[in-house]
């Protein structure tokens, strides 16, 4: 071989060596890339999901801490429970649960509708007691056991402060159990103006408004009426005349005149309400034996009885 070749040979060797590759050199690292990718890739993912577990799972962490809810808001709660009012609104309290609280009260006409509700825990029994002008002292008037619950049901009762009760009325609370928040309305009928029960507009004998003529002639009686009353007339009373009735209370009064020997002459009815208005009769002309009978029906939701007023007033 002459020299010139083997010169050109020897240059090429490096070369050749450095650029010849053996089969599937290329295949191997491209796979040693694709492994090294996958990696980095598992690698981050992991770390992303023990940021994300140092945040949102803590094994055996404590649950989150709930404040309590203030008696103020359960109150509240209690309060919404009543809904709207369905009458003129005598009192109206809230507050907290507890044994002790207290509040005062008017005495209002008529009968009264003690609605109450309680949101919480536990139970409670709201007291109503009358408190009297003398040196009687006060007296129950009227009870209600209200359970305690997350969603509140009012519960309701009635009652009717009688004449002891001319100084005014308690509210408290007693046997209360548990935590929670109350809140209680009182309804009155007709006027809802807190007017005692020994004023002159509480009496069915002021509103009878009589004449000195009138009060000086025919018959007359007054009183508290629960059911019937029976009186027999006087001999002068007979003929044509008037008779002159003031009712207090809520319902209604049915006057009839009749013959002690038996059979009825005429009858008649008129509203019992507070206050207390005269409402005027006249009667089929009748003489003799006649008496005068009162009932008194009170309303379909009603539990008291009436005051009365009546004056048999001659032609």
């Amino acid at each position: 071989m002459p020299d010139h070749f083997e010169e050109l040979f020897a240059r090429a060797r490096p070369v050749a060596v450095q650029t010849i590759r053996p089969p599937g050199t290329d295949a191997a690292r491209q796979t040693v890339r694709r492994r090294r990718r996958r990696r980095a890739v598992a690698i981050g993912v992991a770390a992303v999901l023990v940021v994300l577990g140092g945040v949102l799972v803590r094994p055996g962490s404590a649950p989150p801490v709930v404040a309590p809810v203030s008696p103020e808001r359960l109150g509240q709660v209690a309060r919404n429970a009543l809904g709207p009012a369905t009458g003129p609104v005598a009192v109206e309290k809230q507050g907290e649960v507890r044994n002790g609280w207290s509040a005062p009260g008017y005495v209002y006409f008529g009968e009264q509708q003690l609605i109450a509700a309680c949101a919480g825990t536990g139970s409670m029994t709201l007291v109503v007691t009358g408190v009297s002008g003398l040196s009687a002292g006060p007296s129950l008037v009227r009870e209600l056991t209200v359970p305690c619950s997350d969603v509140p049901e009012p519960v309701s009762t009635r009652y009717f402060p009688d004449n002891r009760h001319t100084a005014g009325v308690e509210f408290s609370i007693v046997n209360a159990v548990g935590t929670a928040g109350f809140a209680f309305r009182v309804l009155t009928p007709d006027t809802g103006e807190p007017l005692r029960l020994d004023v002159d507009a509480a009496s069915p004998n002021t509103a009878l408004q009589l004449t000195e003529k009138e009060s000086r002639s025919g018959f007359g009686m007054s009183g508290d009426l629960e059911g019937e009353a029976v009186s027999v007339l006087p001999e002068t009373v007979g003929g044509r005349f008037t008779v002159a009735v003031a009712c207090a209370g809520v319902g209604r009064l049915e006057v009839t005149i009749r013959r002690v020997s038996g059979g009825t002459v005429d009858t008649w009815e008129m509203p019992c309400r507070w206050p207390p208005e005269r409402h005027n009769w006249k009667p089929a002309q009748a003489s003799g034996d006649l008496e005068l009978q009162l009932l008194f029906v009170p309303g379909s939701d009603s539990t008291a009885g009436a005051h009365f007023a009546v004056q048999v007033i001659p032609k």
